[in-house]
C-alpha cells in the first residue's frame, strides 16, 4: 500500500468518524466558515486516527523487542554483538558463563 493510499484511506476513515459522532472530539474556539470547519475537523480526527495506529505500532514494536531480547538472553548457545572493530557491545548470559566473566 502506498503512502497515497494510506492517507486516502485515512481520510475516508476521518470523514466516517466525522459523521458518525455526535460532536467534535475537541471544540474549535473559533469556528471557522463552513468547508473550512469541516476541513479542520476532519485533520482533527486524521491526527488522533494516525497518534492510535502510532501508539499501537509502538507496543507491537515494544513486545517484539522484549521477545528478541529474552531469545537473545536465554538461548543454549553464545552470543554476542560487536561493533565495527570487534568490540563486543553485547553478550547473553550463555556466553558470559561459557567465558566466566560478569555480563556487567
Amino acid at each position: 500500500m502506498t503512502s497515497d493510499d494510506r492517507a486516502a484511506l485515512l481520510r475516508q476513515q476521518a470523514e466516517q468518524a466525522l459523521h458518525t459522532q455526535d460532536s467534535p472530539p475537541v471544540p474549535v474556539p473559533r469556528p471557522a466558515p463552513g468547508a473550512q470547519e469541516h476541513e479542520l475537523l476532519v485533520h482533527q480526527i486524521e491526527l488522533r486516527l494516525q497518534n492510535e495506529e502510532l501508539n499501537r505500532k509502538n507496543l507491537e514494536l515494544e513486545l517484539a523487542r522484549q521477545e528478541y531480547e529474552q531469545l537473545f538472553d536465554f538461548a543454549p548457545v553464545g552470543y554476542a554483538t560487536l561493533d565495527d572493530t570487534g568490540v563486543v557491545l553485547r553478550a547473553n548470559l550463555t556466553l558470559c558463563r561459557m567465558l566466566g566473566v560478569d555480563r556487567a
